[in-house]
């Protein structure tokens, strides 16, 4: 059966300079009301209701000014001026304070304009610690993950984004399997 459920974020930003920059969040996602699951006749709660919370920081250095537009002329060559490493950490609780795990990314990436369109790609490993919740049944283990982004303003205070994100999962690992698992989103970034 479907439910909607409620996700926010509270991000703090700090800019250190023009290359250097710090981000820490908190990410609350209300569930609802309780997943069940039927298996060999048993039913059991899959999902309970509840918040679950995420956490994590982010340090990002640009090696230009950001500034390319291919719309104004920039070549290809200028994309030096778009490019950024990151790392990002997250890690997370379910609703009964079991810990999720957490994870590792450093990234490189790209990031354009084309006019009032604006690209990002960015593609790195994905280091994952499972939680407590997996009994050691699951490992830890490196993957291949990546996120492309597209944005463009609607009005002054509103950009509409659309963005694909994917984990390459390159071991059959337990509970997960062995492939890409996919994320598609859509959304409205609104400015006060």
């Amino acid at each position: 059966r479907s439910r909607v459920d409620f996700k926010g974020l509270l991000e703090a930003n700090y800019k250190y300079s023009d290359s250097l920059s710090f981000q820490a969040f908190w990410s609350p996602y209300l569930v609802t009301s309780n997943e069940l699951k039927t298996e060999d006749g048993e039913t059991e709660t899959f999902e309970s209701k509840g918040v679950k919370n995420e956490v994590g920081v982010k340090t990002k250095y640009a090696f230009g000014d950001g500034d390319v537009d291919f719309g104004l002329g920039d070549s290809f060559t200028d994309l030096i001026d778009g490019l950024y490493i990151s790392v990002d950490h997250r890690q997370g609780w379910d609703v009964n304070g079991v810990y999720i795990g957490n994870y590792t990314d450093p990234r490189l990436g790209v990031a354009f304009n084309y006019g009032e369109t604006s690209f990002q790609f960015d593609l790195g490993p994905r280091f994952y610690t499972p939680g407590s919740y997996t009994n050691g049944l699951i490992d830890s283990r490196t993957d291949l993950a990546g996120e492309i982004m597209i944005s463009r303003p609607v009005s002054e205070k509103a950009d509409f984004f659309a963005h694909w994100k994917f984990v390459n999962i390159g071991d059959d690992s337990t509970g997960v399997g062995k492939g890409i698992q996919h994320h598609v989103g859509t959304g409205i970034t609104y400015k006060l």
